[in-house]
């Protein structure tokens, strides 16, 4: 039987052998086998999760969504006559109060989405594309998300430097949302793309 002492010590072995031939140029070296059975469709599902999370996260942007009725927002400044909406805590909220707007926090996005809808706000800021996958079906109809950039917001991935990682990750995020299958994803979660 062999011990978790064991079993770690052969992960710390693999481990320095890959980092090994990632030094000397091998980038294609195998992967690191899983320690257990059925660990490998887990990884998999996560690397698959980390991707979709990332492509979100790095295109995202804060946006103004607006009731259709309403009339047309010229620029960031005529938002201040407005009863401007966010979900707190959050960036977009942060970046309001900092260009001196106080906006109506809410929890979530539904009902903030739900108040826009109704009249009580009229205007939004907050990441497109958590407010198109949320506006999908029936609220399409009645609220619009402006073309309108707020703020360029960036995500990434912590990693210690030099790390071996780096370059896999960027590589698979790469081949993942340049695929077909992801631009039908993108389509099916978050609508069409503007």
């Amino acid at each position: 039987m062999v011990t978790q002492a064991e079993k770690i010590r052969r992960w710390q072995e693999q481990v320095r052998r890959r980092r090994q031939r990632m030094q000397a140029g091998l980038g294609n070296a195998r992967p690191l086998a899983p320690a257990r059975p059925g660990h490998e469709k887990r990884y998999r599902e996560m690397i698959i999760g980390v991707m979709a999370v990332s492509s979100f996260t790095a295109s995202v942007v804060a946006t103004l969504t607006l009731n259709r009725l309403a009339a047309p927002v010229p620029g960031v400044q005529s938002l201040r006559t407005m009863r401007v909406g966010t979900v707190a805590p959050s960036t977009s909220a942060d970046y309001l109060r900092s260009i001196g707007i106080k906006p109506i926090l809410f929890s979530h996005v539904r009902p903030a989405l739900r108040a826009l809808k109704d009249g009580k706000i009229q205007a939004m800021v907050y990441d497109a594309p958590i407010l198109r996958y949320f506006m999908r079906g029936r609220l399409a109809a009645d609220i619009r998300i402006l073309p309108k950039l707020v703020q360029r917001q960036y995500y990434a991935f912590a990693l210690p430097d030099g790390s071996p990682l780096r370059r896999a990750i960027s590589d698979a995020l790469l081949e993942e949302i340049n695929s077909a299958p992801w631009h039908r994803l993108k389509e099916r979660y978050l609508g069409p793309q503007p």
